[in-house]
């Protein structure tokens, strides 16, 4: 019950606001307002894919699941989803190789 007072309140704000944008979408108003705010969300994503990278380990793993999660997102129908998944995976299988490979 907690969780559903905690959620709910937004959950019905944005639904009021999707029909609300749904029926003012035509305006161009509405529409510059849509592309600002894309800018800003990449500005967002930048940011926090700058800050992870820096925080993150480096090495030949993690630009291999970098690299396989960029290609799989942008350029395939791959859903998200599975590629954070298989990242997930990927990082505990090679954490766990290298771990018996330094323990011998």
């Amino acid at each position: 019950m907690a969780t559903l007072g905690v959620v709910l309140p937004s959950f019905l704000i944005i639904l009021l606001l999707s029909f609300l944008i749904r029926q003012f979408q035509a305006l161009s108003a509405v529409q510059y307002a849509f592309h600002g705010i894309r800018a800003g969300v990449l500005a967002l994503l930048c940011k926090s894919l700058f800050t992870m990278y820096k925080k993150s380990p480096k090495g030949l793993v993690s630009y291999i699941a970098m690299a396989g999660a960029f290609i799989l997102t942008a350029f395939t129908p791959v859903n998200v989803i599975f590629v954070v998944i298989g990242c997930g995976i990927f990082g505990l299988l090679s954490s766990l190789y290298l771990e018996r490979r330094g323990g011998k």
